[in-house]
């Protein structure tokens, strides 16, 4: 399975999910304790998910993600339970483009400089998540919210493409290189906090700044190459399959904008 496919699946599942999170927020339209808000803004990636160092990942387990600020999209639910006390649910994802000086210094000196370009395709995390928020009135208009929430995430390793230059008179070659990591839904937490400022009777405009943690794990299987037929009186026993493990921290501080309506 390559990292491409992964992708197109993982953009399906975020797709259903908000798809989801708006259908529910018509079915709770009739009840008065409920909004929904939308929001989104820029993912800083902090500690190793934002670590450059290169790694190829057939050669070691690389825990680093290269992965440079990205856009965060989120959908929110809120069900107010007492006064000032909701219960949250949210959806969202998160794309970052990789950073790949690393690997292109690693390539520089292999082919030499100049003879390749590596180019990679994106990080795309998506999250699931619901848990306790308080929104406490500051006066008339602000409102301070704060909230902490729990549920899974999943995404996908991406994968390199790296073009070698052309020699007089030949087009230019190009691989890729898509790994199969298949890294399982993860557990994740968030912590938010932030502002919200009613710029209508129903409408109000927020500032928040979120703290969103998780390991995604995955296991690599490596056949290595055989120089001759399978096992057989006198011949090489067939090697065993290596297996590499993975782990991706996906940590990252958003900072948000956006607006919620309250029904």
């Amino acid at each position: 399975m390559t990292s491409t496919h992964k992708r197109f699946k993982t953009a399906g599942r975020c797709f259903f999910l908000l798809a989801c999170l708006f259908s529910a927020s018509f079915l709770f339209a009739q009840k008065s304790p409920f909004s929904v808000a939308l929001t989104t803004g820029v993912a800083f990636p902090t500690g190793k998910f934002a670590g450059k160092e290169f790694q190829p990942i057939n050669a070691m387990p690389n825990e680093n993600g290269a992965a440079r600020p990205g856009l965060n999209t989120n959908l929110q639910i809120n069900a107010r339970i007492s006064h000032g006390f909701f219960i949250t649910l949210k959806g969202g994802i998160s794309k970052y483009n990789r950073d790949t000086d690393k690997a292109q210094e690693l390539y520089d000196m292999l082919y030499g400089p100049g003879k390749t370009k590596l180019k990679s395709e994106r990080w795309e995390v998506i999250k699931l998540l619901a848990g306790p928020s308080l929104h406490l009135p500051v006066g008339n208009k602000l409102s301070f919210r704060t909230g902490i929430a729990a549920g899974i995430t999943n995404t996908s390793v991406p994968s390199y493409k790296n073009e070698h230059s052309a020699q007089p008179g030949q087009s230019a070659l190009t691989s890729r290189y898509d790994y199969d990591v298949d890294l399982s839904t993860a557990f994740a937490y968030q912590a938010n906090a932030g502002l919200g400022y009613k710029i209508g009777q129903q409408l109000s405009l927020l500032f928040d700044v979120t703290y969103f943690g998780a390991k995604a794990k995955g296991t690599q299987i490596i056949y290595p190459i055989t120089g001759g037929p399978g096992p057989g009186p006198g011949m090489q026993p067939t090697p065993e399959p290596i297996y590499l493990h993975h782990k991706y921290p996906l940590n990252a501080i958003t900072a948000l904008i956006g607006l919620e309506w309250q029904f």
